[in-house]
Order: C-alpha cells, then sequence, then structure tokens
C-alpha cells in the first residue's frame, strides 16, 4: 500500500479570496500517485490534508470554521484530478485551529457549589 500526501493551507485570507494555498501542489500529488501505482502498489491513494486556521471565525460555531462549503468544493476539484489511474483511491482528512488556546484548555466547566469558573 502507498499513500501519497498533499496538503492545501486555508489561512484567514482564504475565506475572502477562495484561493486554497498550495492547491496547485495536488496535481504534483495526481503525478507522484500515478508513479506509485505504475510501480506495482495494488492499494495507492492520494489523501489531501487540509489546514485550516479558523481562529479569525470567532462569529461561528466551534465546529463550524474549518472550509467553508464553497472552498472544500474547489478543493474537491483540484487540478488534474480526472488524470488520475484508475484504482487510485483519493481521501481528504481536515485539520482545523478553532481557536489560539490548547484544545484542552479550550472549554470551561461551572462549578456546582458557587458557580465559579474551573
Amino acid at each position: 500500500m502507498a499513500i501519497e500526501l498533499k496538503r492545501v493551507k486555508i489561512v484567514s485570507e482564504t475565506f475572502y479570496t477562495e484561493q486554497p494555498g498550495k492547491l496547485g501542489d495536488l496535481k504534483h500529488g495526481v503525478q507522484q500517485a500515478n508513479l506509485l501505482r505504475a510501480l506495482g502498489f495494488y492499494r495507492t491513494i492520494l489523501m489531501v490534508a487540509i489546514v485550516t486556521d479558523g481562529r479569525d471565525r470567532v462569529g461561528l460555531n466551534f465546529a463550524s470554521r474549518g472550509p467553508t462549503s464553497t472552498l472544500a468544493s474547489i478543493i474537491d476539484q483540484f487540478p488534474d484530478n480526472d488524470r488520475l489511474v484508475s484504482g487510485i483511491g483519493v481521501t481528504f482528512v481536515e485539520i482545523t485551529q478553532p481557536i489560539d488556546k490548547e484544545i484542552n484548555l479550550a472549554g470551561a466547566i461551572p462549578k456546582q457549589e458557587n458557580d465559579q469558573v474551573v
């Protein structure tokens, strides 16, 4: 099995420009996945990691700060995706940073005794 991984970056400005960073690199990912398949790997997957900086999207729910549906569609229709050799799988992984704090410090639970935040 072979997995070719390529990253697409969504920074704060991307939500306005709708031009994800490194989208052009997916063309090279297609070429590399095709070469891996030609080398004889029976299972070959092109994995697209969508890395999103959602920290400035404070008006949205914590879990909704990833790519918009428009951006997801643009990435889904990446350059040269129609040139993948038959049998190569494509998978998308979304990684979003929704806040500045570490995830284990992102919430608060009130104490029942005096309603102070812990």
